[in-house]
């Protein structure tokens, strides 16, 4: 078949849709097809894939979520593919993945009173164009099939766009089990040297590029109710860390239990460092993060809200909490979390769960959902 793969960034550096993109077209190559990306950027390309950057204009917000779609359409009007699957906003396509979730519901999450909610969508031309995007998806001539990254996404769908639940589809996302495996924790001793943390510290890790919607803060509040002397967060990612330590020195935590490190392409030596993964997002479709940190053995800690949570069981290879801004019930799981034999069991557990979430499972997940459109 000739496909078309659409998504902003092909990029294995990145997580998220960058990088299920990038094994996508790896896994479809190999099984025969030809694949084609449009994509507004790329910093890797998968041998054997036709890449095609398409430009967008780069001064404006809204013009570039505008522009991208504008160009796109323009694009595959083009050329002639038997199936065109989409990881972005953009219309009209045979297949849409929602790996970021429904715009509609964080808004939501974001803007509880409808009044503010409002005003935001009418003052911010991002929201504004965002919305109007999504809108356009879900209209009945605009995709065919939707796939989505958890049931918490497809009830979503349903519920705000009314959608049948036959034309949507969840596809688990794959972890890449030569980087993340359990040998990662080789590198527990030499990271902890390399940050100074001693062997017999509990070390909390946090790995996200946008700190206020995956809760960093309830992780903060939460240290010093755990009455856990020897603890530390790490925390991977970009952002802005001079909130976080405002918030640390107010709650009367020492600045040193936070180590801020940046970003890192390779996180899977600091899931070898940890002890535990904590991931108290507000809204999150699928966070990969928590599927790597299993696979490398660490239990697990994120919230209901969060779609990666459908592959935590209580207590067996990790923890789900109800309410992402918890810091109480957070800090009885990290006490909990704190005796080395049951830390050491719910890690091996969650790694066994991991070793049912592979690319191939995925790739073949996929070819199913093409070949029904082929029909």
């Amino acid at each position: 078949m000739r496909i078309c793969i659409v998504i902003r960034r092909l990029s294995q550096s990145w997580g998220g849709a960058e990088r299920v993109a990038v094994n996508l077209c790896k896994g479809l190559i190999q099984n025969g097809h030809e694949v084609t990306v449009l994509t507004a950027n790329a910093d890797v390309k998968p041998q054997g894939v036709k890449v095609k950057i398409i430009k967008i204009n780069k001064n404006f917000s809204p013009l570039k979520i505008l522009s991208f779609q504008h160009n796109i359409k323009k694009n595959m009007s083009l050329e002639k593919f038997d199936i065109v699957y989409s990881l972005t906003q953009i219309y009209p396509v045979d297949i849409y993945r929602l790996g970021g979730g429904i715009q509609r519901h964080w808004m939501k999450i974001q803007y509880p009173n409808p009044v503010i909610r409002l005003i935001k969508y009418s003052t911010s031309l991002v929201h504004l164009a965002m919305y109007w995007l999504e809108n356009q998806i879900f209209k009945e001539d605009n995709c065919r099939l939707f796939v989505t990254n958890s049931k918490l996404v497809k009830d979503q769908i349903a519920y705000y766009y009314k959608i049948p639940m036959k034309r949507i589809k969840v596809i688990y996302n794959g972890v890449d089990f030569e980087i993340f495996n359990t040998g990662v924790k080789k590198y527990r001793k030499s990271m902890r040297q390399m940050h100074h943390i001693a062997e017999d510290e509990l070390v909390l890790l946090f790995i996200s590029n946008n700190w206020e919607r995956k809760g960093l803060s309830t992780i903060i509040k939460a240290m010093p109710k755990t009455d856990i002397k020897k603890i530390r967060l790490v925390i991977v990612g970009r952002g802005n860390k001079a909130p976080y330590l405002s918030l640390a020195k107010k709650i009367k935590l020492d600045s040193d239990k936070l180590i801020f490190i940046g970003h890192s392409k390779e996180t899977e030596k600091y899931y070898g460092m940890a002890d535990i993964f904590i991931l108290p997002s507000r809204y999150e479709p699928f966070a990969n993060v928590c599927l790597e940190a299993m696979a490398c053995g660490l239990p697990v800690v994120t919230t209901i809200t969060n779609g990666a949570s459908e592959l935590i069981e209580e207590g067996v290879n990790g923890f789900v909490l109800e309410d992402w801004n918890d810091s109480e019930s957070l800090a009885e799981i990290i006490r909990r979390l704190r005796d080395n034999q049951m830390r050491e069991k719910l890690g091996n557990n969650a790694a066994d769960t991991a070793k049912n979430f592979t690319w191939e499972r995925h790739l073949q997940e996929i070819s199913m959902v093409f070949d029904l459109l082929k029909k």
